[in-house]
């Protein structure tokens, strides 16, 4: 079965799973509220979390079928690394102040029609969109504890988890403090991209599963051409982020422009087309209407800027195909061509 077929069947197995402990976030909390705007904004979480690629659990899944032949169930851990990616979501879009996500209204747009009678309405959606994030994280260690506790390695896996959460974090940290930076260092948004793109998205996840496996010593490769996985998926974000068919994406386009938040396309211009920079700065902080699509458009395309990232793709691209040449397994060789090959024609 192709990877293509196996991330389909994947999603599909995953997804009652997940309903699973969502529906049980919301059981747990009607014995202690039958508060009918708390539970809508819990059962929210069902609409938001429809839709989603599902990648990092997948990758866990994968590579630890790649380094086991005593395959046991591991879908407890693949449903708490899909329901962190869902807390880290729930508050990003808080910040980021979203109100689409996977087709869905988010959490704190959803809260704002519940309290539309309340002064401060926003304020108020906002902060119980962050505590629906909370209840989210208790119910990733539930089930992260519940499936690590008996293993012979069950320090290694919660450090490895507690690492992958850290470095997010901090990550998404950088991320707000480059809000309204419009002039970064290179050096400044490559570290973002790493630790919340390539450590958190691919290298922590496949790490994950070796881990399940048992097999410490597989670690370093995967991380090596995570790397370059990683990179490579964050510059094709940015392209998406610019790109002119809305639908495919489920989400706003120029979000990063509308949060003042740098790129490395909007660095490139910056650097060497600041004549277009100041036409591209009015947007900046800004919402996009859709008539001004084409323009900006015009001013990545202008500029260089998408040739750049194009050119960048493709040397990561390059990179991590010489990274699977040197794997001496067959399967693994099979399976990380796959994977770039998917990764690098994804178009959402």
């Amino acid at each position: 079965m192709h990877l293509t077929e196996r991330l389909i069947s994947f999603q599909q197995e995953l997804e009652p799973k997940l309903d699973v402990v969502l529906n049980k976030i919301e059981q747990d909390t009607i014995p202690l509220t039958q508060n009918e705007r708390i539970l809508s904004l819990i059962s929210q979480l069902r609409e938001v979390s429809k839709n989603g690629k599902r990648v990092r659990p997948f990758l866990t899944e994968e590579v630890y079928r790649l380094h086991t032949d005593e395959l046991e169930d591991i879908s407890q851990v693949l449903v708490a690394i899909e329901l962190f990616h869902l807390f880290c979501l729930v508050h990003d879009d808080v910040m980021d102040e979203a109100s689409i996500r996977h087709g869905a209204e988010t959490i704190h747009k959803f809260g704002t029609s519940l309290y539309g009678n309340r002064q401060a309405q926003e304020k108020i959606s906002d902060n119980q969109a962050i505590l629906v994030g909370d209840l989210l994280f208790n119910a990733v260690y539930t089930e992260f504890t519940e499936f690590i506790l008996g293993k012979a390695n069950t320090t290694e896996l919660l450090r490895h988890f507690s690492t992958m959460v850290h470095e997010v974090c901090i990550g998404q940290m950088i991320d707000v403090d480059l809000q309204g930076d419009l002039t970064p260092s290179n050096e400044t948004l490559v570290k973002k991209n790493t630790l919340k793109t390539a450590y958190y998205s691919i290298i922590r996840p496949m790490q994950l599963g070796a881990l399940i496996a048992q097999k410490p010593e597989a670690l370093p490769a995967l991380e090596k051409i995570g790397f370059e996985i990683g990179l490579m998926y964050q510059l094709q974000d940015d392209l998406l982020d610019i790109g002119l068919e809305k639908n495919k994406t489920g989400k706003n386009l120029y979000a990063d422009i509308t949060q003042s938040q740098p790129t490395i396309l909007t660095n490139y211009i910056q650097n060497n087309a600041p004549e277009l920079f100041e036409d591209l700065e009015p947007f900046f902080g800004k919402m996009i209407a859709e008539e001004d699509y084409s323009r900006l458009y015009s001013l990545f395309s202008e500029s260089g800027a998408i040739d750049y990232a194009e050119l960048q793709i493709a040397t990561h691209l390059e990179a991590a195909e010489n990274i699977i040449k040197a794997f001496e397994s067959e399967p693994e060789k099979e399976f990380f061509t796959e994977l770039l090959d998917f990764l690098h024609k994804r178009k959402k």
